[in-house]
Order: structure tokens, then sequence, then C-alpha cells
């Protein structure tokens, strides 16, 4: 079983920073996953893939897989923010 957690209260009380407009559906969209080397992060990848596309109808995954210690670099961060609807970043551990 995989729960889903929503980080966002449900109620806005104020804008922070800036924040990408929520989806009104996932499906059809185009979501990345940032899988970052930690331990067990692709059996987690890969059940988010399949959950995605089983539950949610989304279209398209794009995964992207750095080193646990380094940052996503500017030139994957920007093509992600171009051809992703949505993007999970994720530690498995």
């Amino acid at each position: 079983m995989v729960d889903i957690l929503m980080p966002y209260a449900e109620q806005a009380t104020g804008r922070t920073g800036l924040a990408a407009a929520r989806l009104a559906t996932m499906r059809g969209a185009t979501v990345g996953i940032v899988n970052n080397s930690w331990r067990c992060m692709n059996v987690i990848a890969d059940e988010l893939t399949t959950m995605l596309r089983a539950d949610y109808g989304v279209a398209r995954i794009v995964e992207r897989q750095i080193s646990a210690a380094q940052t996503l670099p500017d030139d994957v961060l920007e093509a992600m923010a171009v051809d992703c609807d949505a993007v999970v970043v994720g530690i498995g551990n």
C-alpha cells in the first residue's frame, strides 16, 4: 500500500514564495521523478511510476537519477521544468 501525503494546508494562509500552479488532474500529464540514488529509491520510483499510470492516468514519466551527494544540475532542472507538468523529488532510505 502507498499513502500519498499532500504537503499543503487545506486552506492557503498566504503566499510565502513562488509556487507552481496545481494541476487540475494528473490524467495525461507528464510527471518527472528525481531519483537521488539513496538505498531503495529505485524501488520507490518504480512503484510510484506504476501507481501514477494505473491510478491517476499519468501519460509519461521522466526519471532522472543523480548521486545522493549532488544537487540537480541547472540544465536538468530547466529541462524538467519544460518537459514535465509536475515533478516528484524523493529520498529512498
